[in-house]
């Protein structure tokens, strides 16, 4: 777990010998995960040097969110998927 304040956005830093994983968690009620959320991870992802970032939510994410994700190889863990 990272700190609370001044962490880019990360919550969870996972590693293993292999790899470096980022993980930002988003609990949202109402709204969509948007591209604010995208841009944040892939900033951490170079700052904390991470090979893998994941955002993960309860709720959706917009189509600016997943386009950008996409392009920036951010992997996307949405409500359907979660509940899976």
């Amino acid at each position: 777990m990272t700190k609370s304040s001044h962490d880019f956005g990360a919550d969870i830093l996972a590693e293993n010998k292999e790899e470096r994983i980022y993980i930002q968690t988003k609990l949202y009620l109402q709204q969509k995960i948007n591209l604010k959320a995208i841009q944040e991870a892939y900033t951490a992802k170079t700052f904390y040097k991470c090979s893998k970032v994941v955002v993960i939510t309860n709720a959706k994410f917009s189509k600016s969110a997943f386009v950008s994700a996409t392009k920036t190889n951010v992997e996307l863990i949405g409500r359907k998927r979660l509940k899976n």
